[in-house]
This record gives C-alpha cells, sequence and structure tokens, in this order.
C-alpha cells in the first residue's frame, strides 16, 4: 500500500467520466467513511487502505498549517479551496503587492 497508489486513484478520479464513482467517493468522504474509500479505490485497481487515506490527510492538514503560518508571518498569501469531497484541491497564489 502507498500514498503513490492513492495518488494515482485521485488523478484517475479527476480524469474519468465515471459519474457512478465520482458519486460514491464523494458520498463516502462527506460521511468520512475512509474504509468506504479505501474498497472504492481497491475495485477500481489501486492498492490502497485506510492508513494511507490517513497519512495523505495528515500530510495535506500539516501543509495547510504551513500556508497559514506563512500567511500570518508575512509570507505570500495562499488559499486552498476544496473544490469537492474527492480531494480535488486548487491552490491560488495572490502576491502580497501589486507588482
Amino acid at each position: 500500500m502507498s500514498l503513490e497508489q492513492l495518488q494515482a486513484f485521485i488523478h484517475y478520479t479527476q480524469t474519468q467520466n465515471d459519474s457512478p464513482l465520482k458519486e460514491s467517493l464523494q458520498a463516502a468522504a462527506a460521511q468520512q467513511d475512509l474504509p468506504a474509500v479505501a474498497a472504492l479505490a481497491q475495485t477500481a485497481g489501486f492498492a490502497v487502505d485506510v492508513e494511507d487515506i490517513k497519512e495523505f490527510n495528515a500530510q495535506k492538514t500539516a501543509e495547510l498549517q504551513d500556508d497559514q503560518l506563512n500567511q500570518s508571518s508575512g509570507g505570500a498569501n495562499e488559499s486552498v479551496k476544496l473544490l469537492s469531497a474527492d480531494e480535488n484541491f486548487a491552490v491560488t497564489q495572490n502576491p502580497s503587492s501589486n507588482d
């Protein structure tokens, strides 16, 4: 099991037109049902388990906390917006000064 497999699954869900998979994934993520998310990944052919998802979430949380610390200490203003429950992230850069 690996984070690479989880990231590949996330990419797969973003690039496929598999609406039932996306709907099931969004429902499982909204309920924070990690075993269901892992089962969906496994059904799609990815070697993902609950521990991979927990590790991925911990890394994303740490990245968000680092970004927030940078913002409060005068670093670049970055905002992260969740687009949906299936881990689609968009990161936008907002320069702190007009160039």
